[in-house]
């Protein structure tokens, strides 16, 4: 079992606020619908009310990956989204983005977690970070200040 509010990162929401965001998102079905998708301590299918209730409640900080995965299926949003408060909560249909668009999601695709956190920072400096991206984009920032040589591609650190 995974905890899924220690995978957080500043700014990102709690998994019982990504929960409800997603129930909603998903049109508010019935909590009983959700929980028959479920895997329950026993390892069968279908879990119970109260435990999706729980949450819901955020009284309970573990919730299978499986059930994750599961819970984003049925609701139609994105699992890592609702694992980890990262990214968007609708997954991008590919086919809606223009050529550029798809062109750069594929490279974007290739990044290491490095080189994504720069590519943050340079669309902020385009855009201007908002909201809970502005935090995020801070500590980035810093970081990127002072790169380890390690970190750049092609660059060997001494002993290399």
């Amino acid at each position: 079992m995974l905890d899924f509010d220690a995978l957080n990162v500043i700014g990102v929401s709690k998994f019982a606020d990504r929960l409800k965001d997603a129930i909603a998102l998903a049109g508010s079905p019935p909590v009983a619908d959700l929980a028959r998708v479920l895997i329950n301590g026993d390892g069968q299918l279908g879990a119970s009310e109260q435990a999706v209730y729980a949450a819901l409640k955020g009284t309970t900080k573990s919730f299978t990956a499986e059930n994750c995965a599961r819970a984003a299926r049925f609701l139609g949003v994105d699992g890592y989204w609702l694992a980890t408060g990262v990214g968007h909560a609708k997954r991008q249909d590919p086919q809606s983005l223009d050529p550029d668009q798809a062109y750069v999601v594929e490279k974007m695709r290739t990044l290491n977690r490095y080189q994504l956190d720069m590519l943050i920072v340079v669309v902020d400096a385009f855009t201007g970070p908002s909201g809970d991206r502005a935090t995020v984009s801070i500590s980035y920032a810093q970081r990127a200040a002072q790169p380890s040589a390690a970190h750049l591609p092609g660059v060997e650190t001494p002993g290399d």
